[in-house]
């Protein structure tokens, strides 16, 4: 029974880019005129975790998000936008007790957000329905800004915008070094999609390429945070 489960687990991460459905989830989309503002603020007791996909969608300049994390670090997320790029950043980190994250632009545009808390822990991004990505286009997917290494579960589609087979032009690669030090890879053409058990260590970065070209590429992921535990 409990590999059967592992397997269950597995098949639903490996879906595409399916929005996750878990507790402690919320998010929205800003559409405004203004340059700075509050995104989150943590109104317990006591410090929380935290996973964090924010996307910089139709965008005329920089977005960037700012917080003090539980430890006292600041850390930080910053995402250019190329006027159309809408694929997300994510990040893994944590709030200590009214602490709060930020955000500024340098011009007014919109940008879309997801956070999910302990003890829900995954993201996800697409270019949610926005103008697809010039293939040749680069970026970071997820970001572990955690003191520790982190387990895994990653789900890459190429060719897929919210699920639905939207077509790209060119491959995309997702690429990063896991927590014993091996470089691993998912490459994927138009209309594949793979999913991975991995890990990250402390600082680790997932980032992606896609292939030159004329067209345009349209790829979406879902990441989830995982507690390893023996299951045999």
């Amino acid at each position: 029974m409990k590999r059967t489960w592992l397997l269950l687990a597995f098949a639903v991460a490996a879906l595409p880019c399916h929005a996750p459905n878990a507790i402690g989830s919320v998010g929205g989309y800003f559409q405004n005129d203004g340059t700075s503002g509050t995104l989150y603020t943590n109104l317990g007791t006591i410090p929380m975790d935290f996973e964090l996909s924010v996307g910089n969608n139709n965008g005329c300049g920089t977005l960037s998000l700012d917080w003090k994390d539980a430890s006292g670090h600041a850390q930080s997320l910053s995402l250019p936008s190329d006027g159309g790029s809408a694929v997300s950043t994510a990040a893994s980190s944590s709030l200590p007790a009214d602490g709060a994250i930020t955000w500024t632009q340098t011009c007014g545009s919109s940008f879309y957000w997801q956070l999910e808390r302990a003890p829900a822990q995954s993201v996800s991004s697409s270019n949610m329905g926005g103008p697809m990505i010039a293939c040749g286009s680069s970026g970071t997917l997820y970001v572990n800004l955690r003191g520790a290494s982190v387990s895994l579960d990653l789900a890459l589609s190429n060719g897929y915008d919210n699920g639905v087979e939207s077509g790209s032009a060119c491959a995309v690669t997702a690429s990063w070094t896991d927590a014993s030090g091996h470089a691993q890879t998912i490459n994927l053409g138009d209309g594949a999609s793979q999913g991975v058990s991995t890990s990250l260590p402390a600082g680790g970065v997932i980032s992606w390429t896609s292939t030159s070209g004329t067209g345009t590429l349209s790829f979406c992921w879902q990441l989830e945070r995982v507690v390893t535990t023996k299951l045999w």
